[in-house]
Formats: structure tokens, C-alpha cells, sequence
């Protein structure tokens, strides 16, 4: 049976609103993230045509996002942060991303060799991501299921939309998984898409740079 506190691992799509927010820093990381996608198309259009594409398509996944939650859920949950809320978000994130280095223990395709419109690709990404799949699915699926059964369907999501980075990589499909399944409790925990979202981001920089760690 369906229980409807708002401490419960199943959430009524109300409770999912206003539990799962959009907050106002993971907004302006939105627009930046569009605008982003733009420059990124702009310098890579004549010389890596299919960065180009990949840029085009970012735009068109965050956007689908945004549409895709309210229809989904049947509204969402615009907040602004108070310092309290900031604060937690951040520890969030940093707990995040402490669970991410963390399972890295195996050295990991490599991504050295990167020119800038690539790495800024990577750091755009995981805005795009956290939209979609933590702000739309994540909050979809925490409407059906609890929330551990969520994240981990919304793993099993994830990796596959990897195989065009690393392939059938074992160890990166499990690591994504995990990843992912991070991403989407912290998201839980604090209630900020923001917190999700620094974690991500930070997370392809570091493995973008250091060409040697797996990034979701």
C-alpha cells in the first residue's frame, strides 16, 4: 500500500514536486548551459562537425527535460535557496562527488588529448544530464516506485546512453550505473538539482583533465 508521508520512499507526484525542485543556481546553470551549447556549435562547426551535432543535441535534451517533468508529474517546483538550503546543496554535492571518486578504483579509458570546445562539451553535459535524468525521469519514476528502486532503474538508463562514448565497457557500465544512482540521492537528500549538478560538472572537468578516471 501507498503511503503518503513526505518521509516515505514512495512519493505521490505531489510530494515528488515539492520534494525534487528546481532551485534558482541549478536555473541559471540551465541558461548558461544553452548558451554554452551555442558557442560550443559555433567553434567546433567547421572543424568537428559531430561535436557540432553533439552540441545541437544538448540543447534539444535540456529542453526536453524542462517539458517532459510537468507533463510527467503534473507540475514542478520552482524555489529560490536560502543560505541554509545553499549550504546544504553544497555538502551535498561534495558528498557526491567524494561517492564518485570513490568508486573509481581501476584505471579507466582514458580521454587525454581533449581540445577546450570538447572539454566544455563534457562539463556542459552534465547539466543536460541532471535535467534530464535526475529533474524529468528520476522524479517520473519516484511517482511509481520507491525511491532506491528510482535511482536504480534510472541507472540502468544511463549507462546505455554512455555506449557511444565507451562502448561495451563493462566496468564503465557498472560505474555508470552507480553514478548515477549517487546522483539521484543526493538530488533526493537535499532537494536541490543544483547539488546534482555541481557534483556532475566538477566530475567530467576532473576526467576530462586528468585523462585517466571513467566519466558518467
Amino acid at each position: 500500500m501507498r503511503r503518503t508521508s513526505s518521509s516515505s520512499l514512495f512519493s505521490s507526484a505531489d510530494e515528488v514536486n515539492r520534494r525534487l525542485s528546481l532551485d534558482v543556481v541549478a536555473f541559471v546553470l540551465i541558461i548558461s548551459s544553452v548558451v554554452l551549447s551555442y558557442f560550443i556549435f559555433t567553434q567546433s562547426i567547421n572543424s568537428d562537425v559531430a561535436l557540432a551535432v553533439k552540441a545541437a543535441f544538448m540543447s534539444s535534451f535540456i529542453f526536453s527535460g524542462l517539458i517532459f517533468r510537468p507533463v510527467a508529474t503534473g507540475g514542478w517546483n520552482f524555489r529560490f535557496l536560502s543560505p541554509a538550503d545553499l549550504a546544504k546543496s553544497l555538502i551535498g554535492g561534495g558528498v557526491a562527488l567524494t561517492a564518485l571518486v570513490v568508486l573509481v578504483a581501476v584505471q579507466a579509458p582514458t580521454m587525454s588529448g581533449l581540445d577546450f570546445p570538447t572539454r566544455l562539451f563534457y562539463a556542459n553535459m552534465a547539466i543536460v544530464e541532471e535535467v534530464f535524468f535526475n529533474y524529468f525521469l528520476f522524479a517520473w519514476i519516484c511517482t511509481t516506485y520507491p525511491m532506491p528502486v528510482a535511482a536504480l532503474l534510472v541507472g540502468g538508463f544511463f549507462a546505455p546512453f554512455h555506449l557511444g562514448v565507451y562502448g561495451m565497457n563493462l566496468q564503465f557500465m557498472a560505474f555508470a550505473v552507480l553514478a548515477r544512482v549517487v546522483l539521484c540521492v543526493v538530488y533526493w537528500a537535499t532537494g536541490s538539482l543544483s547539488s546534482s549538478m555541481a557534483a556532475h560538472m566538477v566530475w567530467n572537468i576532473l576526467a576530462a583533465e586528468s585523462g585517466s578516471v571513467i566519466m558518467p
